[in-house]
């Protein structure tokens, strides 16, 4: 998917803000750069809501791959054999 107004190819935190910020259920999304342009804001002021939405839980910002990385390893069970490890 690429973005509707420059054509920026968009990753999750994009389509996931424009559906924040736009619509739930756009299809039609914006990088984060043009939807600062759009809403006259920072595009860090934007950056840091996406953390800010992440860190709640938000469904529409999925952790990122190193934090998913480390959860999976707190998820992990121990091995009721230690020599296997």
């Amino acid at each position: 998917m690429n973005c509707r107004r420059c054509g920026k190819e968009l990753n999750m935190d994009d389509v996931g803000l424009s559906r924040k910020m736009i619509h739930r259920a756009t299809i039609q999304c914006f990088c984060v750069e043009c939807l600062a342009d759009h809403f006259e804001l920072p595009a860090k002021i934007l950056y840091e809501q996406i953390e800010r939405y992440r860190a709640a839980g938000c469904s529409l910002f999925p952790p990122a791959p190193s934090s998913r990385l480390s959860m999976q390893r707190r998820k992990s069970p121990e091995s009721p054999n230690p020599e296997l490890k």
